[in-house]
């Protein structure tokens, strides 16, 4: 039994190697992630590597699954043929040693693991190294171009300032060209009236040889000038006095012409007030005139009214007399005109009913008479 234990350990160390080679799968994504990572990188979008620890986590859980799950198979299927054949304490130290080889085989496969880790860790470090070399080849290679594109841009802008400044320089010179040309003719011109002066010049020296009040041709053509300068004055300051008497005149005329005017619209307006004066002593006399008819008109009425207030006074007086109980004090105290018209009034009123009733009397004793 303990020999078929012993020639079982071959087979379970067998069984436990064959499985072995599954642990570098882990490598094979990370490899072909890299070295998938490269190329993108290079194209400045890709990321970098994933992270590897999740798919070698679930990788060794398959693989401890995977290798335990068939050695667990065996194992029961060895139990089937043996369990009649060992005792319990040779089964359990069979479990016993079983327990043991698959400890040191799982701490066997843990420093292989670590091992692969550190070596896929040094991998991985490398790679990374390397893409930050890369990105620092891209930063710089970047850099590169945009100093190469700041050059050629410059280079561009330089060469079209030359070009404006060349365009600019033979115009510049096309003007100087045209302004030498036209300033030759014109010495060419100065030229030619210079030989025509030379006869003027021969004549001023002419004149200084016959002459000692002057010993050069410039003091000839200094008094020359000044007597031109004077003349000229004069006869500036003669055509002002012109324009001045001209003015003058004008302004003389003009004035006359105002006072003409004046005395025209004077003329005028004294023969308006003239007029206006015959006519307001016209006025002036119709009513002189019209007062004095008024004044006479008032003296009348005025003798007319003392007429008639005498006879009111004489008629109230007569009234008075008449009038039953009069007595003094009637006479003492005489009333205005119009209470006396008015009881002359009243006086008369009651006269006319004594004589209608008189007359009403005598006629009712003619017709009782006639009666009779």
């Amino acid at each position: 039994m303990a020999g078929d234990a012993v020639a079982a350990e071959p087979g379970v160390q067998g069984e436990q190697q064959d499985p072995a080679p599954a642990v570098p799968e882990p490598s094979a994504p990370e490899d072909g992630g890299h070295a998938a990572a490269e190329p993108q990188h290079a194209d400045h979008r890709a990321p970098g590597p994933a992270p590897a620890s999740p798919d070698k986590t679930e990788n060794l859980h398959e693989y401890f699954q995977d290798t335990f799950q068939g050695r667990l198979v065996q194992q029961s299927e060895e139990q089937k043929y043996d369990a009649t054949m060992l005792t319990p304490a040779t089964r359990l130290l069979q479990k016993q040693r079983e327990m043991h080889m698959v400890e040191e085989d799982l701490q066997r496969q843990k420093l292989e693991f670590q091992e692969r880790m550190e070596v896929l860790g040094q991998r991985k470090e490398a790679l990374r190294n390397k893409e930050q070399a890369l990105a620092d080849q891209l930063l710089r290679f970047d850099k590169f171009l945009k100093e190469n594109d700041a050059r050629r841009n410059r280079a561009l802008k330089k060469t079209c300032d030359e070009r404006e400044l060349c365009l600019q320089k033979d115009e510049e010179l096309t003007h100087l060209t045209s302004e030498l040309d036209e300033l030759h003719i014109i010495r060419d011109e100065q030229r030619d009236q210079i030989k025509k002066q030379d006869f003027y010049e021969g004549y001023l020296r002419s004149v200084l040889t016959s002459s000692d009040e002057f010993s050069e041709i410039n003091e000839l053509i200094d008094r020359y000038d000044t007597l031109h300068i004077t003349n000229k004055d004069l006869v500036r300051i003669d055509n002002e006095c012109q324009e001045q008497m001209q003015t003058l005149t004008t302004a003389a005329t003009r004035n006359k012409e105002n006072h003409r005017i004046q005395m025209l619209g004077h003329n005028t307006k004294l023969g308006e007030l003239s007029t206006r004066k015959e006519k307001a002593e016209k006025e002036t006399l119709y009513w002189e005139s019209q007062a004095q008819q008024a004044e006479q008109n008032a003296t009348k009425r005025t003798l007319l009214l003392g007429r008639i207030r005498m006879a009111t006074a004489n008629l109230y007086a007569l009234v008075n007399a008449h009038a039953p109980g009069s007595g003094s004090t009637n006479a003492e105290r005489i009333p205005n005109t119009g209470k006396q018209l008015d009881k002359i009034q009243i006086f008369i009123k009651d006269l006319e009913d004594v004589v209608k009733e008189f007359e009403d009397d005598n006629l009712e004793s003619g017709e009782e008479g006639e009666e009779q």
